[in-house]
């Protein structure tokens, strides 16, 4: 399968038979055009090549050896066939052991010249590649195989080429010795190959690593095409349109529930004017506690949507976390003692808390953690909100907790306990969202004796920043440094 899905591995086994494919058809497609159309001086001697290789191996197929040891030339089929194919060819061997023609060679190459001159004569002269190459001592060994028989020579004449040479070429090509032969060859087309490919690749590897780059708050970033292969521009281009496509869409989205949320904020604060005049009763209290939950809702998306546009991290100003943590704890008391539920109010700094953050963004984050909590506190139970050094605060509640496995799906967008879990499933994805616009992070923990505890870390304001708060420059510039505290 691995296989399957690599580029580099195809396009190498493509190139490997394709090294194959072209060497094993150069006869038929380069050299014979080549010859034919008298294209190349040196064609004919190449195409000759072939019928001399055939040659030579078979009559070094038909030697033999009698009991007595002595060589000789059995008439073969092959033999009698090249003879019939070819009626001028001839051939003669020499046994070095016995300086004598081996029996069965031509008469009319034995004739021709005696062992010592024909010897004498192999010494100085090297006979094209078409036949063999002499050694300076004058030695030959053709073929490792044929040692058998000793050291021999071997002169042929008059042989001539046709389409069986070829066909022979081929078969030898793909046999045990073609393949020890070219094997060097083809594992340098492999390698070089390999080198190529995974270079040529390199620009779809930055486009990939580009693109996984890119994520909801980086939509308008294109992939760059300047130095992209004309082979995969295409891809580039079809890419960005689909991120131009998607940065519209989702900018509508967000648009759209930017315009819904403030439209709903005039409504929501008239309706809880109209619930504030009416008469106590359990309903008022009712209404009043879910036109709260409506009201932080809309706050929240209304900070997020106030926020679009100016990336992940967000120029942040000097935020007194006590104060903030302690306004929201004076605001639910109230709603949380009518519903049999107390608010605690902790801090363990004598000095004030500064972090780098927005005003509003951290009294939606608190405001729904504390709403969250006296919900999930048990009668009579109390909420402590805790803040502690150097930017953290702790929102403790001691009802049913969270389940390790849930701890992470709580703050996905719509999750829910089950289906008759009260909440949109908005709050906490949205309070993950706005922390994460600063820097920050949140996460839940257990309660000793049971429940549930939100811990919330923001980077602390620097001396500088909080000596700067008077807005003369960009507070979150001079904050961004600040480690979270653990």
């Amino acid at each position: 399968m691995i296989f399957k899905r690599s580029l580099l591995s195809r396009l190498i086994l493509f190139s490997l038979f394709g090294g194959v494919i072209v060497m094993t058809t150069m006869p038929f497609t380069y050299i014979m055009p080549m010859t034919y159309f008298e294209l190349w001086p040196f064609a004919n001697r190449s195409i000759n090549r072939y019928a001399s290789e055939r040659a030579r191996a078979v009559v070094f197929d038909s030697l033999r050896r009698h009991s007595d040891g002595e060589l000789f030339i059995e008439d073969t089929p092959a033999l009698r066939a090249l003879k019939v194919q070819t009626p001028r060819f001839r051939f003669a061997v020499i046994d070095e052991a016995t300086d004598t023609y081996v029996d069965g060679s031509s008469p009319e190459l034995a004739e021709l010249l005696d062992v010592e001159t024909f010897k004498k004569r192999l010494r100085h002269i090297e006979i094209p590649d078409t036949v063999f190459r002499m050694k300076e001592d004058g030695d030959l060994r053709f073929l490792a195989g044929f040692e058998r028989f000793g050291t021999v020579k071997l002169v042929t004449y008059g042989e001539q080429f046709s389409v069986v040479d070829l066909l022979y070429e081929v078969r030898s090509l793909f046999g045990i010795g073609g393949y020890w032969k070219y094997s060097p060859v083809l594992l340098g087309v492999v390698a070089i190959s390999a080198v190529t490919l995974r270079r040529g690749l390199g620009p779809l590897r930055k486009v990939a690593a580009t693109v996984a780059a890119i994520d909801l708050n980086s939509l308008n970033k294109r992939v760059p095409t300047a130095d992209v292969p004309s082979e995969i521009l295409p891809l580039v281009d079809a890419l960005n349109q689909m991120l131009a496509r998607v940065d519209s869409g989702v900018a509508s989205q967000k648009r759209f529930a930017a315009n819904s949320a403030h439209e709903l904020r005039t409504p929501l604060t008239i309706l809880r004017g109209r619930v504030d005049r009416m008469t106590n009763s359990t309903t008022k209290f009712e209404l009043k506690r879910d036109i709260q939950r409506l009201q932080t809702l809309v706050e929240q998306l209304l900070v997020i949507a106030r926020d679009e546009g100016r990336g992940p991290m967000l120029q942040a100003e000097v935020v007194d976390l006590e104060e903030v943590a302690c306004a929201v704890v004076a605001d639910y008391l109230p709603i949380s003692l009518d519903l049999g539920r107390g608010i605690e109010f902790e801090t363990d700094v004598s000095d004030a808390v500064h972090i780098a953050a927005s005003d509003w963004a951290v009294q939606c984050v608190i405001r729904n953690l504390v709403e969250n909590a006296v919900r999930a506190e048990p009668e009579g139970g109390t909420v402590v909100v805790r803040v502690l050094s150097p930017g953290m605060v702790e929102v403790v509640d001691h009802g049913s907790g969270v389940d390790a496995e849930d701890r992470d799906a709580i703050f996905d967008p719509f999750w829910r306990k089950t289906d008759h879990t009260l909440g949109s499933g908005l709050g906490l994805a949205i309070t993950r969202e706005l922390i994460g616009r600063y820097g920050g992070k949140i996460w839940v923990e257990d309660t000793p004796g049971g429940g549930a505890t939100f811990k919330i870390a923001l980077c602390p304001a620097e001396a500088s920043a909080i000596a700067d708060q008077d807005g003369s420059r960009p507070l979150g510039s001079l904050s961004s440094e600040a480690s979270l505290p653990t």
